[in-house]
């Protein structure tokens, strides 16, 4: 074995690497190239297999403390080994050197190490969190100020919502913060978000965020709920509309709480409030979040539009009024797997006012900036409808058909 080195026992493993990780104790449902718990610490999602460039590259968020590596480092990680044993078990697998591969035996052995080690950090994981909620709670029990007079809230000039508070912020310093409650679909109070009265914000270190949501109006057994990422962005809009409402505070976390929501209204019609985070490179992240998650567990998209210019519903309420907010909202579109696609993988184009009315034929999936989302591949008429009172005039479009050589039949 001393005379095989790092490097060709690296390039004969090249592109084999879910095969060896598998045959050394990582079972195949982490190696998929899909967020998953991690093999190695647990946690939820923190996890994916890439296997980038063939030498079995991964990625773990690990509670905050990234870890990333290629196939070697990743055997480290889930087994404790050090670099020489993960060299020796790898080379025993592919058969080089004269050590014996891993056994049934081994392998067993290796996974009972490996679930136990995973229940422990789970276990301190669990602990740490509670502890973190009796922190939060202490912080809010203590805040005795106005809410409505800190400049952040004013600022927004939208009502936040009765559970907000105003207080000191230990963790950073801060003498006079917004303190937001997040809340579980347990109804426990989980963790706080701070914001400085210039805006920055801050979340309880170890406070469990995942699926965890700021309420306005009552959730449980709701007929309709909005669900979006911001507080003051979930705020207007639940004042235009009035119904129920959570903020998920941030994009990553869409999909949890339209999980947590679904499980107190299973009934309800789910409208889920996109940020039109438009990029440069023409992706928007904000507007995928929100679509995928409407699509995977049945909701409407809203999208707020602003000259194509990347915005929020709080912008389009301070920018336009309530009627541009209602009538967003009103627009709301259920996506279909192919629009959820095409966010990320679609031209962007542009359909300003003063070119419509018209019709466009479009022979793949588009991003028309000035629209509620990706439209498909087929004929498409838009036009700018008048708004009622002082109400600003809206950009529409409408489906017309799918070309074929005989042309439309409407």
């Amino acid at each position: 074995m001393s005379s095989l080195s790092f490097e060709s026992v690296k390039a004969a493993a090249y592109g084999r690497w879910r095969e060896i990780l598998a045959g050394l104790g990582i079972e195949a449902q982490y190696l998929t190239n899909k967020h998953s718990p991690c093999p190695g610490c647990g946690g939820s999602d923190r996890f994916r297999f890439d296997d980038k460039d063939g030498n079995g590259g991964f990625v773990c968020g690990r509670g905050g403390d990234p870890l990333a590596g290629d196939g070697f480092e990743l055997l480290r990680h889930v087994h404790e080994w050090d670099k020489g044993e993960a060299l020796r078990q790898v080379a025993a697998y592919l058969g080089l050197g004269d050590r014996q591969p891993m056994s049934d035996a081994d392998r067993v052995e290796l996974k009972r190490q490996q679930a136990a080690r995973q229940a422990k950090e789970e276990a301190e994981r669990q602990a740490r969190q509670e502890e973190a909620a009796q922190r939060a709670l202490a912080v809010l029990e203590a805040a005795q100020g106005d809410p409505a007079g800190h400049p952040y809230a004013v600022k927004k000039g939208v009502s936040l919502g009765a559970l907000v508070k105003r207080g000191a912020w230990p963790q950073r310093g801060w003498d006079d913060a917004l303190l937001v409650p997040i809340y579980g679909a347990d109804g426990k109070l989980w963790t706080l978000e701070a914001i400085s009265p210039d805006g920055d914000k801050d979340f309880l270190i170890d406070g469990r965020k995942r699926g965890g949501f700021y309420p306005l109006g009552k959730i449980r057994g709701a007929d309709r709920v909005l669900i979006g990422e911001g507080l003051a962005t979930v705020a207007a809009v639940h004042a235009v509309m009035g119904w129920p409402a959570v903020a998920a505070m941030d994009a990553g976390n869409l999909l949890n709480v339209v999980r947590a929501v679904r499980e107190l209204a299973p009934d309800a019609e789910l409208y889920l409030l996109a940020d039109n985070d438009i990029k440069a490179d023409g992706s928007n992240p904000g507007l995928l979040a929100a679509s995928k998650a409407a699509h995977d567990l049945g909701g409407r998209v809203a999208v707020p539009v602003m000259d194509g210019k990347a915005c929020d519903f709080w912008g389009l309420w301070h920018e336009h009024g309530a009627g541009a907010v209602r009538l967003a909202v009103e627009s709301a579109q259920t996506p279909t797997k192919t629009a959820v696609t095409a966010v990320t993988k679609t031209e962007s184009v542009t359909i300003p006012a003063e070119d419509r009315p018209c019709y466009r034929v479009f022979n793949t999936a588009v991003k028309v900036l000035e629209s509620v989302g990706p439209l498909r591949a087929d004929v498409w008429f838009f036009n700018v409808k008048i708004g009622k009172g002082d109400e600003p005039p809206a950009l529409t479009q409408q489906w017309v058909c799918s070309p074929s050589p005989k042309g439309c039949n409407t």
